[in-house]
């Protein structure tokens, strides 16, 4: 026969066991829990870096403006062509690149007191634009079109090549991004953070064009020696995690 008192102890002691034992797994989980979560806690940091460079100017784009005048219109549109005829033959010769820009032809009023206007001509203008001018071209450009009695003429813009650009963008990437990392290494240093790795990188390029303008001349004057720049700036962010060391 088993003694009652005897189950009752060996059973309690084997609840004890048990109880003892979830109590130990639970306070390890908690304690892992803790632990990893200690672990796995990472730091940001934020930096940003600028790094710019100039190119020679590979393309050069002028416009010319030309603008006559008549008491009517035909008058005004035949005088225009008359001046066009000149130029036209002169950019063909060369074989220049030109595409036409804005054409208009309108009225010219005079206003006095107390009067209403009076139409007393007409205006023809014309615009056109010379591109993809080496800067040879360009000097020929404006040393051989004001003979032609333009209106205006002025250079509207200058444009490095896409191999350049594309090549200095890489070179400038890696500029910044020393420079970023260089702060970030700092930074982790100050704030006792270890193991720094790039989270997230982002750039932005501006281009700006520095052109030199050259004034109207005849061809038998000097002119600039030196080519235009396009400056190209590069702003890079990088965000960074870190540990505690």
């Amino acid at each position: 026969m088993i003694k009652l008192s005897n189950y009752f102890q060996s059973g309690f002691s084997v609840l004890s066991a048990l109880g003892l034992s979830a109590l130990l797994l639970s306070t390890l989980l908690l304690s892992g829990c803790d632990y990893s979560s200690n672990s796995s806690q990472k730091t940001l940091l934020k930096t940003q870096a600028k790094a710019k460079a100039e190119l020679v100017a590979s393309e050069y784009q002028v416009e010319v403006t030309f603008k006559a005048e008549g008491e009517t219109q035909q008058l005004a549109s035949a005088e225009l062509a008359s001046k066009l005829k000149g130029f036209e033959a002169w950019v063909a010769e060369h074989d220049f690149v030109v595409t036409g820009g804005a054409a208009n032809l309108s009225g010219i009023y005079q206003y006095n007191p107390n009067e209403k206007r009076k139409l007393i001509a007409y205006e023809a203008l014309q615009r056109f634009n010379l591109t993809e001018l080496n800067f040879d071209e360009y000097q020929k450009v404006m040393a051989g079109v004001p003979k032609y009695g333009p209106f205006n003429l002025q250079l509207i813009n200058v444009v490095a090549s896409e191999q350049d650009k594309s090549k200095t963008k890489r070179e400038l990437i890696n500029k910044a991004f020393s420079m970023a990392k260089d702060k970030a290494v700092a930074m982790s240093k100050a704030a006792g953070l270890c193991d720094v790795s790039v989270s997230e990188m982002s750039e932005h390029v501006q281009d700006h064009a520095s052109p030199r303008m050259m004034k109207m001349s005849m061809e038998a004057d000097s002119l600039h020696s030196s080519e235009s720049k396009q400056t190209i700036t590069l702003n890079l962010n990088v965000s960074w995690l870190a540990n505690p060391c």
